[in-house]
Parts: structure tokens; sequence; C-alpha cells
């Protein structure tokens, strides 16, 4: 039985969030709480822990292949939770999520040719496109009332340009938590189908979806419009293993993905490793049990947040999420300029949150929290931000 609200010291270990003197060059101090990267702090499944252990003691880590039983246990996964049925043909591999974005980017697409992303999103989405010399543009969600909607007009505008030739969505958003329905993902995927422009979903965090919302991937839409998507997910956010995982790509175009496993062959970017092989063998074989309690625990932690924001956090925004661990929080009503909110989290309440400027400039005033830890340290991290407030930022 697993203890999510167990503790765990990891301020001398090599995590990038808990590691002090990583965290020191982050954030410019070592001695803060931080709920920032999108890595929970539970212990994997006692499953996961065993067949890892049994994998250690074998002795033998030398060149393996990755079976097929592993493409099986993801097609049953995907089926039982979703009702997804994928034909493990289509299914690819890569090191991790964002390398195969890089390589679908490098093969449907030119230097100095348009990305569309959408603003505030996941800040790597706009490295990626810059270190592959494309342009970066912004089809920016459209903020109404403490909810976030696509703004489909300009979306079709900008995907209208002939010099754009990708775009990247997050599905479920990362950081505003909205779960796109049927009817916008069909409306992204039709604008993308019009104008030529390839849709990859990135769904990485396809699992976590609260308030009996159904989570639908664009491999579930009509033929015609699913034809031209790309689904990438892993096991990575899911089973908290972030650190040993690949990346999975589902392909509804067999020559799309023939360029894609061409390229990873090229580059000798179709390496086995393996712990990972290991890994995975288990848990999406064993690891569904463990996955609902901690469902069942991060949503506590958000109805937790939820109530300790409405009652002791005046003025603070809260974008309540329909799925993923994390929380986009607004702070605008209190007129932060610049860096003064991120500076105020770091040196008066100690706290290390993801700066809402890492997802553009124009969200200086906003921070996403990570809820994907033990109660107690949420508690003591509302609490410090009710004492800022209450001590008027001082």
């Amino acid at each position: 039985m697993n203890n999510f609200d167990e503790l765990h010291d990891r301020k001398n270990s090599h995590s990038i969030k808990w590691n002090s003197e990583f965290l020191g060059k982050m954030f410019g101090k070592q001695d803060i709480l931080p709920f920032w990267v999108a890595d929970m702090d539970f212990k994997a499944s006692a499953p996961l822990i065993e067949k890892l252990k049994e994998r250690a003691e074998d002795g033998f880590y030398g060149y393996e292949f990755r079976p097929d039983a592993i493409k099986d246990s993801i097609v049953e996964w995907c089926y039982r939770r979703h009702e997804w049925e994928i034909d493990r043909k289509n299914l690819s591999f890569a090191p991790s999520v964002l390398n195969a974005i890089s390589v679908l980017i490098e093969l449907n697409s030119q230097s100095g040719e348009g990305v569309i992303i959408q603003p505030p999103v996941y800040y790597p989405f706009e490295e990626l496109i810059v270190n592959s010399e494309r342009k970066v543009v912004y089809n920016r969600l459209v903020e109404e009332e403490g909810f976030y909607r696509i703004d489909f007009e300009n979306l079709k505008e900008v995907a209208s340009d002939p010099n754009t030739k990708v775009m990247i969505i997050s599905s479920p958003h990362n950081p505003v938590g909205r779960v796109w329905t049927e009817v916008e993902l069909t409306q992204m995927a039709q604008i993308c189908l019009d104008e030529n422009v390839l849709l990859i979903s990135d769904e990485i965090h396809m699992e976590f979806i609260f308030n009996s919302q159904y989570f639908l991937t664009t491999a579930q839409l009509e033929e015609k419009l699913r034809s031209n998507t790309i689904q990438l997910f892993s096991a990575g956010k899911t089973f908290n293993m972030s650190g040993n995982t690949i990346g999975i790509a589902h392909f509804n175009d067999k020559k799309l993905q023939n360029k894609f496993n061409g390229f990873l062959t090229r580059f000798h970017l179709n390496g086995v490793n393996v712990f990972t092989t290991t890994a995975l063998e288990v848990v999406f074989t064993e690891g569904e049990p463990w996955f609902n309690g901690l469902l069942t625990y991060v949503e506590e932690n958000l109805a937790y947040v939820e109530k300790r924001v409405k009652e002791d956090l005046p003025g603070v925004k809260l974008f309540k999420p329909e799925g993923t661990y994390l929380l986009w929080l607004s702070f605008a009503e209190y007129g932060f300029k610049g860096r003064e909110l991120e500076k105020l989290l770091i040196e008066k309440a100690q706290l290390a949150l993801d700066p809402g400027r890492w997802f553009g400039e124009q969200y200086s005033s906003y921070a996403r929290l990570n809820i994907g830890c033990s109660r107690f340290l949420l508690e003591e991290a509302l609490n410090r931000l009710s004492t800022l407030i209450q001590n008027g930022f001082k």
C-alpha cells in the first residue's frame, strides 16, 4: 500500500526538482520549497521497484531488443483507460516526447517556416522551435472569466500562411488544465487539415483527468482528420518515472511513421535501455492500482487547494484544471510588474514555483504550482502564500 503522505528528503540527490545546488542555479536561492518542474514527489509503485531490483541483480546489461509485449501492454492500457483502439504497428518509440517533437519538426518543415503553439503553454515547445531555426507562431488562448478557450478565428489566420507547416498542442493543456472537447479538437484538426499543417498532439498528461471529464485523443477523431495527426505520450508522468522512460509516438499515416523511424535509425536514436524496458513491461501491466490511488490523492489535493485559495488567498485566481497535476494561478489583481511576483515568491515565501514569464513575458503576474506532492508540503506552501498576502507582500 502506497503512502502518498510520506515525506522524502531528496535535497542531496540528483533530483532537478529538489537538489539544493540546482535550485540555487535556477532560482538564486537554495533553501526553498520546490513546487515547479512537473515531477511528482511520490515513490514509484512497489511492483516497479521490485522488478527493477530483480533486473539489476540479474547482472547482465548488454545490448537488448524491445519485446513486442511492451507494445501489446500499451495497446491494452489505452483501450482499457480510454477505449482507444490501437494497432501496435502504428506505435514507435523515441528517447523522449520532446525528442519526438524535435524530430517531427525537422522532418515536416524547413528552416524559417512556422510552427504554431498556444500560449501560455509548456515553455520547452518554444525552445524547441527556436533551436530548430523555425519561426514561432502564436495562437494564444483567450482567458474569459476563469476559463481558457481557443481563438479559432486567429488559428485560421495563422494556419493559412503557406509558410506555417506544423502545430503543436498540449492535450490536456499544460499549464491551464483544459481537457479539450471533441468539438474543439475537431475544429483544430479540420483547420490544420484544410491548411496542410501537421498537427502534433502532446498527450503526456492524458491520465490525469478530473471531475468526470472525458479525455479524447486526436487519434479518435474521424479518419480524414486523424490521418494528419500524431499522438505523443509516455509512462513518465503517469507512473512518476520521467528519469527512466521513453517517448511513445502513435502514427495514423504510414509514410510519416516510416520517415520518423528512418530518422531515428540514421542518427542512432532508437537504442534500448535495459532498465527502461523492464519499467515499461511492469507499469502498463501492474501499475494501474497504484495509479488509481495516486489520481485520487491528487484530486483531493486539488480540492484542498481550491478551498484554501477561496478562504485564505483573496485576489489570487485559480484556473480550476480539468486535467494535469499543475495549477495555473493569477496574481494579476495585485498589479505586479516585471519580475516582482517571482522575487516575492522566492525571497519572502521561499517557494519555487514556475514563474509565469517562462510561459511568456505577458504572464509575469502568473505562476504554475505542482500539486503532485504530499498534502503536508502543499499545506506549508499555502500557509506561506497566505502569510505573504496577509503581510501585504512585505
